[in-house]
């Protein structure tokens, strides 16, 4: 998916990143992205468990893997790039990380 949404992009989309700067408050204010982050760690842990326990249960050859091996936190992995999809703007407006409304840059697609 990243690959075909970046494809014939060679750089960032300026407008786009401005956006982004102003509804985080220049990166300072990733709660929301931090959260959705937790979300996704927390789903691959799950699936990291039920494999680990169907292997368990697999047959008499079954182990468990070590807690030292075993996915506890965003922390265990490292973030090397991100991609943010965001859908068509509704309004004119987005609430910055002051909570004020601040005027959207409109972009190219």
């Amino acid at each position: 998916m990243f690959r075909l949404l970046a494809a014939g992009h060679a750089e960032p989309l300026d407008s786009l990143c401005t956006l982004f700067n102003q509804e985080t408050c220049e990166g300072t204010g990733m709660a929301h992205y931090d959260g959705l982050v937790e979300q996704a760690v927390q789903a691959i842990r799950q699936t990291f468990k039920k494999r680990n326990i169907s292997g368990l249960l697999a047959g008499r050859d079954g182990r468990l893997v070590g807690k030292a091996q075993q996915v506890d936190s965003a922390d265990d992995f490292e973030l090397v790039t991100w991609l943010v999809i965001k859908g068509e703007q509704q309004n004119e407006t987005v609430t910055n990380c002051h909570g004020l409304n601040a005027p959207v840059i409109s972009g190219g697609k």
